[in-house]
């Protein structure tokens, strides 16, 4: 049976607060564990700060190349402000063609109903470039597309730490990992086909509604009981246009938090792109929400936004070197 947006509705109204991931273990199916998944990770992701380094790996058999490719970046939203920042930066953009290449930061701030954006070389040392103020979206109000005729635009990915684990393929690019995204793809299109468990391990197919088990498209989901039944594995089985054959995978690696708690720390995007297989690894640092929110609660987020001079990456990532520090101080 199909789960209806408001089925869904009614499911997210019943949610408590979550400090992290709770286990999965008490709820009887693989759809059950996916639906109190996507429960918990609606509710997380309404506040959160997140810093991120990534590494992506190209290899292309038939040339015998291999690139990598090393970025960070740093996703902070907080849904009761009305508050989102995203930065992406390329530690080598325009590498090849004869010549280095440079460090490269994309922004994106949203406060106050305005959304303004940036992207400049970070080897100018003191110097920002003007911001472009970005028209939100006629038909609602919210954000503008990712495509809006400027660079941030073309080069920033916004990496959303909760659709990752179980989105599409190119998750990893522009938006495609927003959780509300990934989330409509697997009520609105994938129902459950089969579940097996096995050693601790649980694991589902999942295809369209109206297509046989095996056919393309189709998708396995683990939940793996040593996390709490989280899902730790994705595979997307699909087609090329050869006719082959092409596996897409997501891997989740899950750090304890407290007692029957986990987060994400590690997540491992694969699969074909075009004639190169890539493998994009994204090593996470949390702060923590009470943290945030204390934090943003200290800060003129409308003056801000609308400041040209207002360097957004330094003080934000200083907020999260904070967090960091202080975690380390209190694992020693």
């Amino acid at each position: 049976m199909r789960i209806t947006f408001i089925t869904l509705w009614i499911v997210f109204g019943a949610t408590s607060v979550f400090a992290q991931f709770e286990s999965l273990a008490d709820k009887d199916t693989a759809k059950d564990k996916l639906d109190h998944f996507f429960v918990q990770a609606d509710d997380l992701s309404d506040c959160y700060a997140v810093a991120y380094r990534a590494q992506a790996t190209a290899i292309r058999e038939t040339a015998g190349t291999i690139k990598v490719a090393p970025s960070s970046g740093i996703t902070i939203k907080s849904t009761k402000r009305r508050f989102r920042y995203h930065c992406t930066e390329l530690d080598n953009f325009g590498a090849g063609g004869g010549g280095p290449g440079v460090a490269w930061r994309s922004e994106s701030l949203l406060a106050g109903g305005l959304e303004r954006r940036r992207s400049y070389s970070v080897e100018r040392k003191n110097w920002l470039p003007e911001t472009k103020t970005i028209e939100p979206d006629p038909e609602t109000g919210m954000r503008a597309g990712i495509k809006a005729g400027d660079f941030f635009g073309d080069f920033a990915n916004e990496i959303d730490p909760f659709g990752l684990v179980l989105g599409g393929v190119y998750c990893t690019r522009a938006r495609n990992s927003e959780l509300q995204k990934v989330l409509r793809t697997w009520i609105t299109r994938l129902e459950l086909k089969f579940e097996t468990e096995s050693k601790g391990f649980l694991l589902s197919k999942w295809n369209g509604f109206d297509r046989e088990i095996n056919a393309a498209g189709r998708r396995e989901i683990v939940f793996d009981s040593r996390v709490g039944y989280l899902p730790t594995a994705l595979r997307i089985f699909l087609v090329d246009h050869d006719g082959k054959d092409a596996k897409f995978g997501i891997k989740t690696t899950w750090e304890k938090y407290k007692t029957d708690q986990w987060r994400q720390s590690q997540i491992v995007v694969s699969g074909y792109q075009g004639p190169e297989w890539v493998e994009e690894t994204f090593e996470f640092a949390w702060a923590e929400p009470e943290a945030l929110e204390s934090f943003l609660s200290t800060q003129d987020l409308n003056a801000i936004v609308k400041d040209d001079k207002s360097d957004w990456y330094k003080l934000f990532s200083g907020f999260l070197g904070s967090q960091q520090m202080n975690k380390d101080k209190k694992t020693k």
